[in-house]
């Protein structure tokens, strides 16, 4: 970039901005480096002591021999693979992560101006009904009487979060932590989101149904008593309110009054991502798909209707999980690039958006929801020595 011209600030604003892209990369591969690295052998730990509680053995002629195979040494129970510990491990860590990394964000220089306002909060607010209007415009004017302070608060609230919940998970901090993620998060999806615009033109493109209720969701999982995912309560309330949740936005895309299917309507929405400074080949790419969209906007806002519409009705009837789970996550890969320009471009991207939370909560509660039984998970709790029956959701 020509910096002939800029004035100090203008300098420092893209230097910050520069300095966040490259630690949100290091810090991003580090994270991916070091979870997978955690799942693998936790998944290798959890296996070996699922199989000892499952198949107790006792010393018996010198070697070790299964109980089950001993007279009266136990009665046989059904078998049942499944991943207790992981889902709900993985949902904890990859929200603090997140959370960290949207402190990240929040901390670019852009977010301290009255621009950042002007330019998101306002036009936002404008679009909802007066009732909600008025409510994010008290929410800007108390933003708007410091700016700087407001936004360091915030930064120092979601990297407070995020750090608290990658370092205590069995500490009063990590509790307290998702505590402060679910208020934090009803906060924001209040006055920052305006509720995700569900009574002004709703649309997966347009951040319906809200980042920060997922963020709420997700929290209120992990407060939740572990019983829940133990039962696999929270698996089949999570993957077929997702069901819901696509259909909803579906129709809600089909509906004409919202105004999808005029040139000027899924258009505009990528359009200006496609003007945020950014990598040239994703905005190359950006404008290349909006220009498409604006000569045939009938044909395209149908096409990304009914793949919504086909992953709510798969979620309740499609057997195969494997394939389900596939397919969504290529669907919010593409919806993570053309809808919401991966979240953190042009120096205003707060969080990473929508896509990434809603396929951490697949991953962790399809892993919870993963037991392969035909008739009950028997779950043995290794504290409370009890037996838990839960049907297979």
């Amino acid at each position: 970039m020509n910096m002939s011209g800029l004035n100090n600030t203008q300098i420092l604003s893209v230097y910050y901005s520069t300095l966040m892209i490259v630690v949100w990369i290091l810090f991003f591969t580090i994270f991916v480096v070091s979870f997978m690295t955690f799942i693998f052998k936790w998944v290798g730990q959890q296996a070996e002591e699922m199989d000892l509680k499952q198949n107790p053995t006792v010393l018996k002629g010198g070697r070790r021999v299964p109980l089950r195979l001993i007279s009266g040494g136990g009665k046989k129970i059904p078998q049942a693979r499944h991943h207790l510990q992981v889902g709900w491990y993985v949902l904890w860590y990859g929200l603090g992560a997140i959370w960290f990394i949207d402190g990240l964000l929040q901390a670019q220089p852009d977010m301290a101006l009255p621009l950042f306002v002007k330019l998101v909060f306002k036009p936002l607010a404008e679009a909802q009904p007066e009732w909600l209007k008025h409510v994010m415009e008290f929410g800007i004017i108390l933003w708007n009487k410091n700016t700087v302070t407001s936004n360091i608060g915030a930064v120092l609230i979601q990297v407070g979060i995020g750090l608290a919940m990658l370092t205590g998970r069995t500490r009063i901090w990590g509790k307290i932590a998702v505590y402060t993620s679910l208020i934090w998060s009803l906060v924001i999806w209040i006055f920052g989101e305006g509720m995700g615009n569900l009574f002004s033109n709703p649309s997966f493109f347009n951040g319906t149904p809200g980042a920060a209720l997922i963020y709420a969701v997700l929290s209120l999982f992990l407060i939740l008593p572990k019983r829940y995912w133990l039962e696999g309560h929270i698996a089949r309330f999570s993957l077929r309110s997702l069901s819901v949740m696509w259909i909803f936005l579906a129709i809600a895309e089909l509906i004409p009054a919202n105004g999808y299917y005029t040139p000027n309507g899924l258009f505009s929405i990528i359009a200006t991502l496609s003007n945020m400074p950014q990598p040239q080949f994703i905005s190359t790419s950006l404008e290349s798909i909006a220009s498409a969209i604006f000569r045939d906007p009938v044909a395209w806002n149908i096409g990304f209707s009914l793949i919504m519409l086909m992953l709510g009705v798969m979620g309740f009837f499609v057997k195969s999980r494997k394939v389900f789970l596939t397919l969504t996550m290529i669907w919010l890969a593409f919806s993570w690039w053309l809808g919401q320009d991966f979240g953190f471009f042009g120096g205003m991207g707060t969080d990473l958006n929508m896509s990434p939370l809603l396929a951490l909560m697949y991953v962790a509660c399809w892993w919870y929801g993963g037991a392969r039984d035909d008739e009950h998970l028997i779950v043995r709790s290794v504290n409370k020595k009890e037996t838990l029956h839960a049907h297979r959701g």
